[in-house]
């Protein structure tokens, strides 16, 4: 990586309904982003840090320092701190293995930015942070850890947008497919024409999740006018919870899929010093023309299609 360029991954902000005994109760009536807003300043508190414990070290993961950047952008700071570590110790005669404490603890951070109007988030990429799933699961234990103290009815998700064309063309390059599993997310929405029949049936049908397995022995229909297409399609713009099961055959042999979690990666030139001050809040006279650059190049990796 570039020292002075801004690596990112794009994904999706879902939006998770509660349904336990907290949320709907004397709530007032307000939009879904609203209260999303709400929860992530919610969950910036400390009560709500997530501990993890490995085999050699002891982490605490938690997100702080939320606040809207102008009337599209916001900004968190997801944080793990490395509480103790199990590693050689050097003594004044020889070398041991033993636990090291530091107080106060050293932290690593990634910036997320939340482009509202299209309900995606731009995630630092940073080199020992975003590295696999890890930052993602601590991120939604601390999401989960607040659901049971805090009365706020709509919850955020984040998915991996996947590179277009890794779930529909799996699907239409296969001689014939005979599973394909997929669990999908009531759009915000932002559709494409493939994807609004699976929308319109959710809504109709008052459904903000639909876990879908299509099964055939002699292969299902996957064609641009069929059910399956257009959940791929959905789930392709990051409406999702998880990967999504393919199973088909190829020139005669048997071919297992499980796409849909890498998500789209971009990067612009001299912009990583302005994210990076965003951790400590500070922004500047950069930041429009800076949110400008963002939003464009994100546009440009993912269009709109609607």
């Amino acid at each position: 990586m570039l020292r002075g360029t801004f690596n990112f991954f794009l994904y999706r902000l879902n939006k998770e309904y509660r349904s336990d005994l907290f949320s709907g109760r004397d709530l007032p009536n307000r939009p879904d982003d609203y209260w999303l807003k709400e929860y992530f300043i919610e969950i910036c508190k400390r009560e709500f840090d997530y501990k993890k414990e490995t085999r050699k070290a002891i982490y605490t993961w938690s997100l702080r320092n939320f606040q809207d950047l102008d009337e599209d952008f916001s900004s968190v700071v997801l944080a793990r701190s490395q509480l103790q570590k199990t590693s050689t110790i050097v003594t004044d005669n020889s070398l041991t293995v033993g636990d090291s404490v530091s107080n106060p603890p050293p932290a690593d951070t990634i910036i997320l930015l939340i482009l509202w109007k299209r309900h995606i988030v731009i995630v630092e990429n940073r080199a020992g942070m975003t590295t696999g799933e890890t930052w993602l699961r601590n991120l939604h234990a601390i999401i989960d850890n607040a659901k049971m103290h805090v009365s706020i009815p709509v919850a955020p998700r984040l998915e991996p947008i996947p590179i277009r064309g890794t779930i529909l063309d799996q699907l239409k390059n296969l001689d014939r497919v005979f599973r394909f599993r997929v669990r999908l997310k009531l759009p915000n929405p932002e559709l494409n024409r493939w994807a609004k029949r699976i929308f319109d049936e959710m809504v109709e049908e008052k459904l903000t999740e639909y876990l879908q397995e299509f099964v055939s022995p002699t292969g299902i229909k996957v064609d641009e006018t069929s059910k399956a297409y257009s959940s791929g399609a959905l789930a392709e713009l990051g409406y999702k919870e998880g990967g999504i099961q393919i199973e088909g055959e190829k020139n005669g042999e048997p071919i297992l899929i499980d796409e849909g979690k890498t998500a789209i990666k971009g990067k612009i030139d001299q912009l990583r010093s302005f994210i990076r001050g965003l951790e400590t809040n500070a922004s500047g006279k950069q930041l429009p023309n800076a949110l400008r650059r963002i939003e464009s190049e994100v546009d440009r990796l993912f269009p709109n299609e609607d």
